[in-house]
């Protein structure tokens, strides 16, 4: 659609705005570190109030965000492999690479769910759940969009093949869910009925990565491009069609790491085609624009929370203020993900161990 007002920020060698210092202050010590019996291939952390859920290889695990205490954990049946963990007051769910689990709150299994036969892409892909109103939605990577009954786990609906297979996180906002989905290479920011599954509208977005809701500024984002220019453009959110607003251009590979934290807008900016060096640049997400940025920052991925930022780098990981000011560092290796809480406690994950740290 024709946008009506378009704001368009180019950042070709540098920012506009005057990078911040990343000098770094003194280590941090950890709240508390759990330590796995054998590698365990961690990933995808999700912290729920004060529980932290860690998925692994073969088994979820959930932790006392604050004590580190081992709450409970359960185990994959039939070696299934994990996966993305989501939760709500009634249950928590975690998805593997064949199923959708449904779980008490004291990790007791109370339904699974396989999708259709399909084809599957290489590399294979992990479900992952996201929950509605009244609803779980699910993608597997080789279906269009599900959405689940949370106490059953049975299908409610499935989108309709026209817009393709979803991918990676559902949001649901309002009466509509949105997603990401491709038709071969070709990607595009869907909406959908929440109550039907009924297709509403969806945008046509080159090199699409994903897209965000952010209910907070009333914007739906995309991040997408080419090789060498990558694009974030944000559309207004809501009704039964979508009115661009603003677009980011930046010199560099597109990359999937982009953030929306309440009104903050967190992009990552890669300068070449390799992923070293990059930078983090915050903006204004109401209007794109931008604030700070962080030059040349050693980079695997960034968690945004209400003190600032966490950036994950090959060999520590740094907390970052409001500002963009360096706060602490705890060195770490094969630091596989992360997430903090709402009480801004940091869970790390390694190949070999769960670390919290206080921001």
């Amino acid at each position: 659609m024709r946008p009506t007002s378009m704001l368009t920020l180019l950042f070709i060698a540098a920012s506009v705005i005057a990078g911040v210092s990343s000098a770094v202050v003194p280590s941090k010590s950890p709240r508390w570190e759990y330590n796995f019996q054998s590698p365990q291939a961690a990933t995808n952390p999700t912290v729920y109030f004060d529980v932290a859920l860690v998925p692994t290889n073969t088994t979820l695990h959930a932790f006392n965000v604050v004590t580190g205490a081992v709450l409970w954990t359960f185990e994959y049946p039939n070696g299934d492999l994990g996966g993305y963990a989501a939760a709500s007051a009634e249950l928590v769910t975690v998805g593997t690479l064949n199923n959708l689990y449904g779980l008490s709150w004291n990790g007791t299994l109370l339904w699974a769910f396989g999708a259709p036969a399909g084809t599957r892409p290489t590399p294979l892909n992990h479900f992952r759940p996201t929950f509605g109103a009244d609803g779980i939605y699910v993608t597997t990577g080789y279906t269009p969009l599900i959405k689940l009954s949370k106490s059953t786990g049975v299908a409610i609906w499935t989108a309709s093949t026209s817009q393709g297979v979803a991918q990676l996180h559902a949001t649901e906002y309002g009466s509509s869910v949105y997603v990401t989905t491709f038709v071969g290479t070709v990607g595009y920011g869907v909406s959908y009925s929440a109550a039907t599954g009924l297709f509403k509208w969806n945008i046509t977005v080159p090199g699409l990565l994903n897209i965000i809701v952010a209910p907070a500024v009333g914007l739906l984002f995309t991040a997408g491009g080419t090789a060498t220019v990558g694009t974030i453009t944000a559309y207004t959110l809501g009704g039964d069609a979508t009115v661009e607003q603003y677009q980011l251009n930046y010199a560099g590979l597109p990359l999937v790491d982009y953030y929306i934290f309440n009104t903050t807008l967190y992009i990552n900016t890669a300068a070449t085609l390799a992923v070293y060096p990059t930078a983090v640049i915050q903006y204004d997400a109401a209007t794109g624009v931008a604030q700070w940025t962080l030059p040349k920052v050693p980079f695997l991925f960034f968690v945004p929370c209400s003190k600032g930022l966490i950036n994950y780098e090959p060999t520590q990981v740094v907390a970052y203020d409001k500002l963009g000011n360096a706060k602490w560092r705890y060195p770490a290796v094969a630091t596989n993900d992360g997430a903090v809480s709402e009480n801004d406690i940091v869970v790390t994950i390694t190949s070999t161990s769960v670390i919290a740290l206080d921001f």
